[in-house]
């Protein structure tokens, strides 16, 4: 059997539709559940220029090829591309009502999930809580890449020596890191021995090819300036 085109529209329920016009109740509209033959669903509408969304429409297909938890484009009525991803709740919504052991598991599964990205040299452009999507049987699914990017190789950066492009590139995986922190540690929704689980977990699954970056990486995450803004 061939595999699923990740770009079809998931299968409605019979008499089951999607309200392209009343599109969620947020403003703008763009979010919206629905009852699928794969489930329950959340639909996304992107409302990003054209480049902006074929640009992230082949992120998305690289990283799912790269087996990491994103959501799912497909198109929509009036060319609208709309993204499908299983139900859930923002993660800090759902973790309130997590144990220790949920929530450490949570965030091991979040670390796993941005390294996955960064190994695929992604960046997400915009990591903090309200991207992440955790759902009922406690899976963690990235979403909105409208301001995601490849990240740029060395030969963009003429300008720089090896030494310097290898400290752009590790500082830029290490700032993510951080940023996704900074935002749970800004509303309160993180303990201290869970940011280090979260740095922890993520150091061990990132592989990067170039392995000197890779050991900058770690040695800014570990470092005295880096732990500062998150311990």
């Amino acid at each position: 059997m061939p595999e699923k085109n990740i770009y079809s529209k998931p299968e409605l329920n019979k008499g089951q539709t999607l309200d392209f016009i009343t599109f969620g109740d947020g403003e703008p509209q763009r979010i919206r559940r629905a009852v699928t033959k794969e489930g329950q669903k959340i639909y996304r509408k992107e409302t990003g220029g054209v480049h902006t969304i074929e640009e992230e429409k082949s992120i998305l297909q690289t990283l799912h090829a790269a087996g990491v938890s994103v959501e799912i484009p497909f198109q929509g009525g009036d060319n609208q591309t709309m993204y499908t991803l299983d139900e859930g709740d923002s993660i800090i919504d759902a973790l309130d009502s997590r144990t220790s052991k949920q929530r450490k598991e949570a965030f091991e599964q979040l670390a796993h999930e941005l390294a996955k990205i960064h190994n695929a040299g992604i960046l997400h452009g915009d990591m903090h809580e309200k991207n992440i999507v955790y759902s009922e049987d406690e899976k963690i699914t990235i979403i909105d890449f409208e301001l995601g990017h490849f990240i740029e190789p060395r030969n963009n950066f003429p300008f720089l020596t090896d030494e310097q492009y290898k400290d752009w590139y590790a500082s830029k995986l290490a700032d993510e890191v951080i940023s996704l922190i900074t935002s749970f540690e800004d509303l309160g929704k993180i303990h201290t021995n869970e940011k280090s689980i979260l740095i922890n977990s993520y150091l061990t699954h990132i592989h990067l090819k170039d392995k000197k970056v890779e050991t900058m990486l770690k040695d800014k995450l570990h470092s005295a300036k880096y732990k500062n803004k998150i311990l």
